[in-house]
């Protein structure tokens, strides 16, 4: 199998996918110098991750909710992170593809300087790449050490600060989103109940003059057979049983049948009011289910995130070192049940 013909660019999905469900075979070769089939592993699991957080939340009802602050910096800051993800696997790409060319250690290095320089020019300029918090000197040190590498495998053990630089950074943007979640949730659901605060209010009384007529046919029940606390409890709690039955302990058969008849068609009327207000209450109640759907989500996909970062940024360390150990996950099974079905995504 030809390596370099099986590395995707990053938006390359389902030829990706394709090519780690082929056979059982790496997407990768490794190298007789430098073990890189555990990378390339993980490298790919990054990527299809990255390809089920990035795609945006499924808001069905609560998108006139969401205008509240901090959800523009949350958008902002999980942008940042997918697009870090994406360039860890571009950087990832290029790293394998460069291994399997057939250049000479040094001209490697210099490609990966190159690429190097490429990428970090589009996130930062100036004396200091904002973005990474690295000072350009620094920057410009590492570039150095990678071309005076003797060989490839040291030229990406010398890429490590950055990379743990951006490792860190999407880190920072995890914890950063993860800390801003509450407050969003809180105001979005002060913006559905400013809403709905009426009619909600309008419902509760409703349904607990509902609870309360239902227990007051079972108070009269009671009063038929001879418990006649029941009925003096009904009485001082509704005025208009109260007139109707005078008194609890004088009470008729005639004046009980008509108490109940007035609670029967009360029990009808609010029936009828509850009934109505159904669709009011349905519509309520999804939107409060996908603010909690929404929020589970990010919930995940921030774990997911950091996760498949922390595990791509240590076999990144395992190869720079020369570490050959097996990938961390098992990227075949995982990718064969994401070709079959990638899940909506919570980071807006």
């Amino acid at each position: 199998m030809n390596a370099s013909r099986l590395v995707p660019l990053a938006i390359a999905a389902l030829p990706f996918i394709g090519g780690l469900t082929s056979g059982g075979c790496s997407v990768f070769q490794s190298s007789r110098e430098i073990d890189m089939e555990p990378f390339s592993d993980n490298t790919a699991t990054l990527f299809l991750e990255g390809a089920k957080i990035g795609r945006p939340f499924p808001w069905v009802t609560l998108r006139p909710y969401i205008d509240v602050p901090g959800f523009p910096e949350l958008q902002q800051r999980s942008k940042t992170v997918l697009l870090g993800m994406r360039g860890i696997v571009r950087y990832s790409n290029q790293v394998v593809a460069l291994n399997d060319a057939k250049l000479s250690e040094k001209e490697k290095n210099l490609h990966l300087v190159k690429y190097l320089q490429e990428a970090t020019s589009k996130i930062g300029s100036g004396d200091v790449i904002d973005s990474l918090g690295i000072e350009k000197t620094s920057l410009d040190a590492i570039f150095s050490d990678i071309r005076n590498a003797d060989t490839f495998l040291h030229g990406i053990a010398a890429a490590t600060p950055l990379v743990h630089a951006v490792v860190v950074k999407m880190g920072d943007q995890l914890e950063a989103i993860e800390l801003g979640m509450p407050a969003i949730i809180v105001a979005i659901d002060y913006n559905i109940d400013s809403v709905y605060a009426e009619r909600k209010a309008t419902y509760l009384k409703l349904t607990r003059l509902q609870a309360s007529t239902l227990r007051g046919m079972s108070q009269l029940y009671n009063a038929r057979r001879g418990v006649l606390a029941d009925l003096d409890t009904l009485i001082r709690e509704d005025q208009s049983i109260g007139e109707i039955i005078p008194s609890p302990e004088k009470a008729t058969s005639k004046e009980i049948a008509s108490a109940e008849a007035l609670l029967k068609e009360r029990l009808l009327n609010l029936d009828t009011f509850i009934g109505q207000m159904a669709p009011e209450v349905a519509a309520y109640k999804a939107k409060l289910q996908e603010l909690e759907d929404w929020r589970l989500s990010v919930d995940m996909r921030v774990k997911i995130a950091r996760e498949e970062i922390s595990v791509w940024a240590q076999a990144h360390r395992n190869l720079g070192d020369g570490i050959p150990v097996p990938p961390v996950i098992d990227v075949t099974g995982f990718a064969t049940d994401m070709a079959k079905k990638v899940s909506p995504v919570p980071i807006p």
